[in-house]
């Protein structure tokens, strides 16, 4: 799902995260890795 999301939706989706869940990031950072990953 994050694989295929353009560099501003991932920007959005980053702000939200930072909000409120901020000790996910690097989660988030792996999951959007991941679905780049999967997209090649």
């Amino acid at each position: 799902m994050l694989g295929g999301a353009t560099p501003d939706q991932l920007q959005a989706v980053r702000e939200v995260i930072n909000q409120y869940l901020p000790t996910a990031k690097e989660d988030l950072e792996s999951l959007i890795t991941l679905g780049k990953l999967e997209r090649e």
